[in-house]
C-alpha cells in the first residue's frame, strides 16, 4: 500500500482495491463444478471403468430412459465398469425423499437408495424405465449441492 492509501484509511475513506483483485475473486468464486462436472470428474478416477463406456454414458444429458437399456448391455460385461458409473452418478446416496416427490413407483425405489446395492436384475424391473429420468435427476440434484464420492466439489 503506497502513503496516499494509507493516508485514504486515516481519513475515513475506504481504499479502491485494484481491478486485477477484483477479477482474481470473482474467477476464484465461480470455479464451483456443477452436478454434471462432479460425475464427469468422478467418473474420470474409475481407472479400472472402460474408457468407452466411461465417454459414451458419464454425463447426465447422455443416460436417459430411452438408453438406460443400452449403457446396462454395453457396460454391465466390462467389469465393474456400470457399478462404478452408478456409484458416481448416484453418489451412494439414498436419494428416497427426493424420489418420493417424484412420484416415482413404489417397486422402482429400490433404483433410488443407493446407499445399499442396486439390484442387478434389471429386466425384471422394466417398468422402472419410465421412472429412470426422474431417479437420474433425483442423483444429478444431490450432486449440485454436494461433493461427488471422492470428494471433488
Amino acid at each position: 500500500m503506497g502513503t496516499g492509501s494509507l493516508e485514504s484509511l486515516r481519513a475515513g475513506k475506504m481504499p479502491t482495491i485494484p481491478r486485477r483483485f477484483v477479477n482474481m475473486t470473482l474467477n476464484a468464486s465461480s470455479t464451483k463444478r456443477d452436478g454434471n462436472q462432479k460425475f464427469k470428474a468422478c467418473c474420470a478416477r474409475q481407472k479400472t471403468a472402460d474408457k468407452e463406456c466411461k465417454k459414451r454414458f458419464c454425463s447426465f444429458s447422455s443416460i436417459n430412459q430411452n438408453n438406460v437399456l443400452v449403457f446396462l448391455n454395453t457396460c454391465s460385461p466390462r467389469g465393474t465398469t456400470a457399478r462404478q458409473m452408478w456409484d458416481c452418478a448416484s453418489s451412494r446416496h439414498d436419494h428416497t425423499e427426493c424420489c418420493k416427490e417424484k412420484n416415482v413407483l413404489p417397486l422402482c425405489m429400490r433404483y433410488c437408495d443407493s446407499s445399499r446395492a442396486v439390484p442387478t436384475e434389471y429386466l425384471n424391473h422394466l417398468i422402472c424405465l419410465q421412472n429412470f429420468n426422474s431417479i437420474r435427476d433425483c442423483f444429478k440434484n444431490h450432486l449440485e449441492r454436494n461433493p461427488n464420492i471422492f470428494g471433488d466439489d
